[in-house]
């Protein structure tokens, strides 16, 4: 009987099997017939938590305060029980998105992510907040914040958004998702339900002090400053913005307190009697 070669036997049969569609094509060509990935965006590995890839992105910002230098990959990698070939994975996304910057196979980690690593130690449930300015600047909240701002949005929708702009397949769920984590986790968003909600926005101005110098375009409000009153057309208006701190005040002589607190008594006695007239 003639023996036939077994590379022509197995060529034969995965020229059947294809031919008739048999579904049990060897897993060897199924791999070899898969489309290759276009993903243009770098994505945070589904092989790392997230919570840990928080404790990562903070170990380097501990390492830096602590060396005052770039950081390497397998300095941090043990701080948060990680080999270095793991935690490396995490590096592409992280310089992408502008969490650290790579110098020399180190990396520096962002004023963002150094705050964040200072705040965790106070208030871990909310440090990452720090994270905010960087994250809200990473590709994929550029693609998703706009939106939000509309109405929320069902978070299989925001994945599907994330995954047109990223160009990823449906084997980068689980990673397209955890950049909705970074977004949660930053404060810029928050879930609810199946929802994707946009944060509200601080007050308009809220933490910036008032513009009480009277420069150009400098707007003041007389209820801020009980020394402005209306005054007629041709009429003299002034401010007094005086601000002392009191480790300075404390060094004063009680003669020059005295005086500062009576000259603001006078200066408010002569408003008083402007009014009057």
């Amino acid at each position: 009987m003639e023996q036939v070669p077994i590379e022509k036997e197995q060529a034969e049969t995965t020229k059947k099997d294809l031919q008739t569609g048999d579904s049990a094509v060897p897993e060897m060509i199924k791999r070899r017939t898969r489309i290759k990935s276009t993903k243009t965006r770098a994505l945070p590995s589904d092989r790392i938590t997230f919570k840990k890839q928080l404790d990562l992105l903070c170990s380097y910002g501990v390492a830096y305060a602590s060396s005052n230098s770039p950081v390497a990959t397998k300095d941090v990698a043990g701080m948060v029980d990680l080999s270095e070939g793991t935690a490396a994975l995490m590096n592409a996304f992280f310089v992408e998105n502008e969490f650290l910057q790579r110098t020399e196979g180190r990396f520096t980690p962002a004023p963002g992510v150094i705050a964040f690593a200072n705040a965790f130690q106070w208030e871990p449930e909310t440090a990452s907040n720090k994270l905010s300015p960087i994250v809200e600047v990473a590709w994929f909240a550029k693609a998703i914040l706009p939106l939000l701002t509309m109405r929320p949005i069902e978070e299989t929708s925001v994945i599907a958004k994330l995954a047109e702009v990223a160009s990823a397949d449906p084997q980068y769920k689980n990673q397209l998702r955890m950049t909705v984590d970074y977004l949660e986790a930053s404060g810029l968003i928050q879930r609810d339900g199946t929802l994707i909600r946009l944060n509200k926005p601080s007050s308009l101005g809220e933490g910036k002090p008032k513009d009480l110098a009277g420069g150009a375009g400098a707007a003041v409000n007389k209820k801020d400053n009980p020394l402005l009153g209306d005054q007629p057309a041709g009429g003299v208006q002034f401010g007094v913005n005086i601000k002392i701190d009191m480790a300075e005040l404390s060094g004063w002589a009680p003669e020059r307190i005295a005086a500062l607190f009576a000259g603001i008594a006078k200066v408010l006695s002569a408003k008083a009697g402007v009014d009057k007239e």
